[in-house]
């Protein structure tokens, strides 16, 4: 097989703060972001049994366009009250086209030539009541309002399918300032997770190389829906000293219309789609510090430290355990980062050392999946001009680990084990 491809990415952001009369302000985002990418791939494979070699050809391309702004306005409404209200809002529309020929004398086009485009619109609108109960308390009281609109359409069959949801949210967000340097945070939160735009578009992504249960094709769902979630979060955290905090925290969330992958066989091929299946749980608990070595004595490099270690657990009902977690959720991670300014230079250098965790996946009563440990080393270097000038390079992914995964399908037919 041959594989050529190239891709380019163009993003702005536009940030504007306007101070208005009365203590208020208003702060607005603009943000604009194109994304293309062309692909060519060339398959060619011989069966066990004697033949022509069975060869195809695939011409792919993909177009998205995204644009997001967001606002707040703030005053202060009297004594110990304060006012915040605003938007959120995207709109992102992605195009593709798909061309497969076989190659092979005499044989007809694989799949017809088709055209594929989605847009996903949202929209968020929301006012709080930021309230300075005490000097040690304060609450966050207001009420937050989301829709998404979904779109996607398949131009060579002139098939269109529309999906809108909404949710309304309270915000109930509190602060207790303890005796000496300690706070604690309480959050009930309603939210939603939007799909991505690709899981919308049903253009099959086909296995050439031994379609199977373990290695099957991929096709988006037009009428996917947005997860929601009620979730609940609780905080402890700890000032001893000028920019050092310990922190400890705890999440539950109860998902409804979890997003999980169906796997089915379609013309004798198997492929897997994304569904809408039922509730989920997920727990999660988090350990933070972050400590400058100025803190621990004077004269001392201008270096700060960061670290954090979290472990998740998750509960798909609509799959027996065990091992029924959400798919792709990290059972534990753990990050271990660092900035550093050098003295008399207009530089800083830091890095981020990271680490998830691998473990076992029961997709459904057929398909078990492995996914292996990973770790991930980032670096930067920031020059600071001036207070209107930086530039700033930057490696990802430098300790360039492979990746190693395992799925197991087993029916009553047999099994099959792929690595």
């Amino acid at each position: 097989a041959a594989f050529s491809q190239d891709s380019g990415t163009v993003r702005s952001d536009l940030h504007w703060l306007h101070k208005l009369g009365q203590g208020a302000s208003l702060d607005v985002t603009l943000g604009l972001e194109v994304n293309h990418r062309g692909s060519d791939y060339l398959f060619q494979g011989v069966g066990a049994a004697p033949g022509p070699a069975n060869v195809r050809r695939v011409d792919a391309g993909v177009g998205e366009v995204g644009v997001q702004t967001s606002g707040t306005y703030r005053r202060t409404l009297g004594e110990g009250h304060a006012l915040a209200a605003g938007w959120d809002a995207g709109h992102r529309r992605r195009a593709e086209f798909r061309r497969e020929r076989q190659l092979s004398p005499g044989g007809p086009p694989v799949l017809p030539d088709e055209d594929y485009a989605a847009t996903l619109r949202r929209l968020a609108l929301f006012a709080q009541d930021e309230w300075a109960v005490s000097a040690r308390w304060s609450l966050y009281l207001g009420l937050r309002w989301e829709t998404l609109r979904t779109a996607s359409a398949n131009g060579g069959a002139q098939r269109r399918v529309d999906v809108r949801a909404q949710v309304w949210s309270p915000v109930l967000q509190s602060l207790w300032k303890l005796a000496g340097k300690e706070q604690v945070r309480l959050a009930v939160t309603r939210t939603y997770k939007a799909p991505q735009i690709f899981q919308l578009i049903p253009r099959p992504y086909l296995n050439d190389n031994d379609n199977s249960a373990v290695n099957p094709d991929n096709q988006g769902n037009p009428a996917l829906r947005p997860e929601l979630a009620w979730g609940l979060d609780g905080a402890y955290e700890y000032y001893p000293a000028q920019g050092v905090m310990l922190g400890a925290s705890a999440s539950l969330r109860q998902i409804s219309d979890v997003m999980l992958d169906r796997l089915y066989q379609d013309g004798g091929r198997w492929v897997a789609t994304p569904v809408n299946h039922g509730r989920a749980q997920v727990r999660g608990v988090e350990l933070e510090a972050k400590l400058p070595l100025s803190a621990l004595w004077a004269g001392a490099p201008a270096l700060d430290l960061r670290a954090n270690v979290a472990r998740n657990w998750s509960t798909v009902d609509a799959v027996a355990g065990p091992d029924n977690r959400l798919d792709g959720q990290l059972p534990w991670s753990a990050n271990l980062g660092a900035d550093y300014r050098l003295a008399g230079q207009p530089l800083t250098l830091g890095g981020n050392l990271h680490y998830q965790g691998g473990g076992r996946t029961r997709e459904s009563s057929q398909l078990l999946a492995w996914q292996g440990a990973r770790r991930e080393l980032d670096l930067y270097a920031l020059w600071t001009f001036s207070d209107q000038l930086r530039l700033r390079v930057s490696g990802a992914n430098l300790l360039r680990q492979p990746e190693r995964t395992r799925s197991l399908y087993a029916d009553g037919g047999g099994s099959l084990l792929r690595t």
